[in-house]
Order: C-alpha cells, then structure tokens, then sequence
C-alpha cells in the first residue's frame, strides 16, 4: 500500500500506510532530504488577473497622484525544491491610465492609455513548519513616463524585506499539491524592511520598517465566488506607522 498523505503532515511530507514496518526509515523530511525524487519536475502556481478600476486615486513611485485605469497582475509561484518547502516568488504589477494632452497621444481614440507605473517583487519562500512560512525579497515600484517632466522616465523606490506568514485555513495544507488554490489561502503576517525607501499615500518617500499584512477570504458561493480583504499597515525606521 502506497503512502497516505493527511492534513496535519508538514507541506509536502507523506506520513506512512499501513503495514509500514517499525524498523523502515522514519518518513517525514529527513526521509525525503536523503533521497529526493529527481524525477518530481517543479511546479508552477500563481493568479494573474486584469483589473479594472473606476474611479480611483493612487499615488506613484515619483510621489505623484494619477488615477489609474486598469492594471495587469501576475502574481507567480515557482517550486525550488518540494521536499525542502522552498520555492521562488514573483509579484509584476502593470498599471496604465487615461490618455490626456501631454501625457500621450490624444488622437488615438477614447479607449487609448498611457503607461505609468511597473511594479516587482521577487524573492523566495520556505515553508518550513505546519502553515508557517519565511519569505525574503526585493521590490522595485518604477515610474514610467512621469518624473518632474510630464513625458521623461523618472522616479523609482526600491528595497528588500523579510516576511513571516501564517496560513489560517487548511487551503494551505494542500500547499505542494495541485489542488492548492493560492487565492483562497488566507494570512497572517509580520515583516520587515531593513532597507531603501517607500512613497507614502500623500506622495513623500520614507524610510520603511517594521510591516503588518492580513489577507482574508469567505466563500459565499462554494468553488465559485468569494469575498477578499487584502490590507496592510507600513511603519517608518522608527515604527511610527
């Protein structure tokens, strides 16, 4: 008889069938990290997404307030090594908005859009307890068409973090599976920024520190519809928030 993988074991560990014998390895990761399976290729999870927004006010890494349009959202997941809970992730963000003189050209029609602003955070996590996970990673929030001159590039903010989330539901648990829906896996976590520079929602940069972020879902049409809340409170270096 095959293993038979349950919920409560570490992301990724099989706990042993019946019939195993008492004197057979010890299963679990010190098992897996013997002998890993070369043959088990990566996989890859994510969301992307194309979103819409109407009407909307959002502040540039330039400290300028534009009101975006719409933007395009990859947010993408890549097995490093399975056994060890490591993989690598990468969050792109595109957002565009209205044309207008000056900005792009105007004679392009009513659905025209002007390119503003190219986000990316790229780091890896490692789950490596029960629904614990740590993450590394380094942004950069690129202003594209929009620095002190209404048409040169100019004005970025860019940094690293380290990250410690909680998985609250048992989505999690399904984490190296692919039945795992990263969408409805809500979290918990604490971080912080040792590094670089942040643009605040009035428009001035500040140096970053210690962060707090909840994710939370609920299902109210089951596999087909729920309700998210995605929020997060950034304090300076020196924790005023």
């Amino acid at each position: 008889m095959g293993p038979d993988v349950t919920p409560t074991a570490p992301l990724g560990v099989s706990r042993p069938g019946p019939g195993t014998r008492d004197d057979a390895p010890a299963p679990g990761i010190a098992g897996e990290l013997a002998s890993p399976d070369p043959a088990d290729p990566p996989g890859v999870f994510g969301v992307a997404g194309l979103p819409a927004y109407q009407p909307a006010d959002k502040i540039a890494p330039n400290g300028v307030e534009y009101t975006p349009v719409f933007s395009v959202d990859l947010h993408g997941n890549l097995w490093l090594a399975r056994p060890w809970g490591l993989y690598g992730v990468v969050d792109a963000t595109f957002w565009a908005q209205k044309a207008a003189p000056g900005i792009t050209n105007p004679a392009q029609g009513p659905f025209d859009f002007s390119k503003r602003e190219a986000d990316l955070t790229a780091g890896s996590a490692w789950n490596y307890a029960g629904r614990w996970e740590a993450r590394a990673f380094a942004y950069s929030l690129n202003n594209l068409n929009r620095g002190t001159s209404v048409t040169a590039t100019a004005g970025y903010a860019d940094g690293v973090g380290l990250e410690n989330q909680y998985y609250l539901s048992a989505e999690c648990d399904s984490l190296s599976g692919p039945e795992f829906d990263v969408a409805r896996a809500p979290f918990l976590a604490l971080g912080y920024y040792p590094t670089k520079e942040l643009v605040d929602n009035r428009g001035p940069p500040f140096t970053p520190g210690p962060f707090a972020r909840a994710y939370l879902t609920l299902d109210f049409v089951e596999d087909r519809a729920y309700l998210f809340a995605d929020g997060m409170l950034t304090g300076t270096r020196s924790a005023t928030p």
